[in-house]
C-alpha cells in the first residue's frame, strides 16, 4: 500500500509539473531568425521558411576568406579621422542561385556593447560585399539552398584589422 501511494504521488507531481510548464510557454509569435529583415525584391529566396546558416550547408565563395580579405584590402578606403574600435558584423542572404541581398550591419565595441559605426565605414563594407563574385550556394538533400552568411570585421581607428567568417 505504501509503495502504491508513493507511485501515485510521483505520477500526480509529474502531471502537475507538466501542466505548469505547458501553461508558462509563450504564445507570442516570433520572427523566423534573429534580426529578420524585410524582403528585398531584387533577391528572392528559394524558400522563405527554410533559410540555413552558411556553415550548416557549406555555402562559400570561390577563393574563400583569402579572396574576401584581398578584395577588402584592395577596395576599402580607411576613414582616417575615425577613432572607433570594435567589431562590425555583416549578415546577408546568399540565395540558391548564388545571388546576394538583404545586407544587415550591426556593431559592437571591444567590450561587446552595441556601437553604431560611422556610415562612411559601414556603407563601404556593404558596397564591397555586394561586389564579391563567385558565391556557391550550399547543398541540402542534393539541392541548392538559401543561406545567411556572416562576416565579422575587426575595426581600429577607421582601418579593417581582420575579417573572419
Amino acid at each position: 500500500m505504501k509503495r502504491y501511494a508513493i507511485v501515485s504521488f510521483v505520477v500526480v507531481a509529474f502531471l502537475l509539473l507538466n501542466c505548469i510548464v505547458c501553461s508558462a510557454q509563450s504564445k507570442v509569435p516570433h520572427p523566423r531568425t534573429v534580426n529578420d529583415l524585410p524582403i528585398d525584391s531584387t533577391v528572392r529566396a528559394k524558400d522563405e521558411n527554410f533559410i540555413f546558416q552558411y556553415y550548416n550547408i557549406d555555402t562559400h565563395v570561390t577563393g574563400g576568406i583569402h579572396y574576401i580579405r584581398k578584395t577588402y584590402h584592395k577596395n576599402y578606403i580607411p576613414v582616417l579621422e575615425n577613432t572607433q574600435q570594435g567589431f562590425i558584423t555583416l549578415r546577408f542572404l546568399i540565395n540558391a542561385n548564388g545571388e546576394t541581398g538583404r545586407f544587415y550591419v550591426t556593431g559592437m565595441d571591444r567590450h561587446y556593447r552595441p556601437l553604431t559605426f560611422d556610415a562612411h565605414i559601414t556603407t563601404q563594407i556593404i558596397a564591397i560585399a555586394k561586389g564579391l563574385q563567385g558565391w556557391q550556394p550550399g547543398m541540402y538533400m542534393n539541392e541548392k539552398r538559401d543561406s545567411y552568411y556572416y562576416l565579422v570585421f575587426k575595426m581600429e581607428n577607421g582601418y579593417i584589422k581582420d575579417i573572419v567568417p
